[in-house]
């Protein structure tokens, strides 16, 4: 399970229950989950998107005019 946010924020949550579960959906965390932080999710999208703008290069380069 891997959840966005605030590592910190997500840990204390975690702990302070005797029953930990999502503070989004409320349902039950059988493990602690993994934090990704913010800095990974948005380097991800911007690689992502670079693909996506070479991969239109590339597509509108082959066509024939």
């Amino acid at each position: 399970m891997n959840v966005i946010g605030c590592k910190t924020c997500v840990q204390r949550w975690h702990r302070s229950s005797t029953q930990p579960s999502c503070p989004l959906c409320r349902r039950r965390w059988i493990a602690t989950p993994d934090v990704s932080p913010m800095e990974i999710i948005k380097s991800r999208r911007q690689s992502f998107r670079l693909r996506q703008i070479r991969a239109t290069r590339r597509s509108h380069s082959r066509q024939p005019y």
